[in-house]
């Protein structure tokens, strides 16, 4: 999305259709592609996302239209929100928006675009020959943060079926462009000679001939288990072969390389991108690798001879927990983002483009594993990480979903650069899922920390697919908990309880703070309290305040705590009618079973 100012209309209450109409500075007709699968058509490009959303099906939005020829628009049936409009045309400079819908016929007025730089040129695969259709979707250029992601538009000759031309308008001077070529599975391409693009006006236009070289076809799987059985799902980006006879034999493809049990119901989909088989876990069999060997429609186009000897083989291995309820395994393209499911429920993440901290035109390897703690399920099924979480969870706070472990490969940051969207489902038991928090399993630190969203907003609940969705900054291992704690586990020091709360003094601003007993960094309005619970006590945690006359004025239940544990609550600075407190002194109170804690604390506002 472009990187220019945003801005905020306010639409005024009623029907829902915000109108307007895109113009050019210098009163050029307006030309555009979306989404880059052809060619321009008259019309600038709009590109229409809910904020707090991240996009699934497109790097840009969800929602992409066009206007009419004389830039006149009309956006219908958009729900009460507010929402990211990118507004993009050839040769000009995108421009974005935010737009508040408040149930509203609103004017969004004139979008006037400024003039941008074009490159354009021809495409070729590196044998001179044009790019098949099936190996190019897009042309896109981004900056190097994929803070910009602009479009191109793809000329297309019908006969040969091939892209042979593209263009790429709206370039802003000065600064740096990469261009990528996206196949249909979305997977990048940097051509070299446009690896640094860098316009010294928005009035140069740019001759610059790509060599195309089609990235290799890759293999994502998915998982499911029932009982003994696990249903694996292997998913290609290019059909495989349909050449000879033993192609058409699925059993041929998808064999055992670790496992003491047994495939059957080997299953090929009709487009050939998708191989379906179950297994059957051996007796006490903790995990199973299985191997994919095939060959692929795609063609190794540097490589010289027949179209025989240039099929490209799809080799790989993938490994799978017998414990796990679910699992996706799919390599990521950094510049366009995707989806991951854990099938058989409405647990996901979504990831956007340039999530993580690596080059634009990288693909990354991203792991997502769903399992439980029913009973049956052995610690040795579970994969290392979820193993240790289900371990360090305290007896007395139960899981109220699934554990879900997203894995990346060792050195890829597990720190992200742009927040995902995680979805996770809870427990059929749970009657209030309004009590529950996401917390994240620190493996440092054995500790559970809660997790507030990394956008600023509020958990999105949804009660009829029984799940909580969130924005996360980092990847680890998460579950829901009923609880509001800052952090939970790691032991106790000390043979009494104790509680006392940092920053003290402290405003009522958000603030991150840093736990010093090892829970790491904590995100917290007004201050955090510590509470560690001593060997040998057990019971209901509570927090009451109190102001300096006395009179009780806030009580937090922290649910049931632990012997031997530590925990982290904060305290918003409001009282129990949720008005913000005065500055002055008050006193905290933890009581844990017959036990309590005081400590004085000062708002200094």
């Amino acid at each position: 999305v472009s990187s220019g100012a945003a801005q905020s209309f306010a639409l005024a209450p009623a029907v829902s259709t915000a109108t307007g109409r895109v113009t050019s500075a210098d009163g050029s007709p307006l030309y555009s592609a979306l989404g880059g699968a052809a060619g321009e058509a008259p019309g600038a490009a709009l590109f229409l996302q809910r904020s707090g959303v991240l996009p699934a099906d497109d790097p840009l939005a969800d929602l992409a239209l066009r206007t009419e020829p004389d830039g006149r628009f009309a956006i219908p049936s958009l729900s009460t929100g507010a929402y990211r409009l990118t507004v993009a045309a050839s040769g000009q400079a995108s421009l974005t928006r935010t737009v508040l819908v408040t149930g509203a016929l609103a004017d969004l007025g004139v979008l006037t675009l400024g003039g941008g730089g074009t490159i354009s040129g021809t495409l070729r695969l590196p044998d001179g020959s044009p790019v098949p259709d099936d190996e190019l979707r897009a042309v896109a250029a981004v900056t190097p943060d994929l803070s910009e992601f602009i479009y191109g538009s793809v000329t297309r000759d019908a006969s040969a079926r091939a892209a042979v031309a593209y263009k790429i308008g709206g370039l802003r001077a000065g600064r740096t462009y990469r261009v990528l070529a996206l196949s249909a599975a979305d997977v990048a391409a940097a051509p070299a000679e446009a690896a640094v693009v860098v316009l010294m006006s928005t009035a140069e236009a740019r001759v610059l001939d790509l060599l195309v070289r089609p990235a290799a076809p890759t293999v994502s799987a998915r998982s499911r288990r029932a009982g003994a059985r696990t249903t694996v799902e292997f998913l290609f980006s290019r059909p495989l072969r349909a050449r000879s006879a033993s192609d058409d034999d699925p059993s041929l493809v998808v064999t055992t390389a670790a496992a003491t049990g047994a495939l059957a119901s080997w299953s090929l989909s009709s487009d050939r991108r998708r191989l379906t088989v179950k297994y059957d876990a051996g007796v006490g069999e903790s995990s199973f690798t299985l191997r994919v060997n095939a060959f692929s429609s795609a063609l190794d186009y540097g490589a010289v001879g027949a179209s025989a000897a240039r099929e490209l083989i799809v080799s790989a291995t993938a490994a799978f927990y017998t414990g796990e309820t679910g699992a996706h395994r799919a390599a990521v393209a950094n510049s366009v983002g995707g989806v991951l499911v854990t099938e058989g429920d409405a647990g996901r993440v979504v990831l956007p483009r340039g999530a993580f901290l690596v080059d634009a035109s990288s693909s990354v390897t991203v792991t997502l594993r769903r399992a439980g703690t029913a009973a049956g399920i052995s610690a040795a099924s579970l994969p290392e990480g979820l193993r240790a979480a289900a371990a360090a969870l305290p007896a007395t706070l139960p899981a109220q979903s699934d554990f879900y472990d997203i894995e990346l490969p060792p050195g890829v940051p597990s720190a992200l650069a742009r927040p995902a969207q995680l979805t996770v489902v809870y427990s059929s038991a749970v009657t209030d899922p309004s009590a529950l928090s996401l917390y994240w399993y620190n493996p440092g630190t054995g500790q559970y920390v809660l997790q507030p969203d990394a956008l600023g907003g509020a958990p999105a609940l949804d009660t009829t697919a029984r799940s909580l969705t969130q924005n996360v900054s980092h990847f680890s291992t998460f579950v829901l908990l009923a609880s509001g704690a800052g952090a939970i586990g790691g032991a106790a020091h000390g043979g009494d309880l104790e509680a006392y709360n940092f920053p003290n003094p402290f405003d009522l601003q958000i603030k991150t703070v840093t736990a010093i007993h090892g829970a790491g960094s904590l995100t917290v309005r007004g201050t955090m309290v510590r509470v560690a619970v001593p060997p040998g006590l057990t019971g209901q945690g509570t927090l009451r305040v109190f102001d300096a006359t006395g009179r009780l004025i806030r009580t937090i239940d922290m649910g049931a705590l632990a012997s031997g544990q530590s925990y982290y609550q904060g305290w918003d600075g409001r009282n129990d009618g949720g008005t913000d407190v005065a500055s002055g002194l008050y006193v905290g109170q933890v009581s844990v079973g017959s036990r309590r804690k005081t400590f004085k604390m000062a708002v200094i506002k």
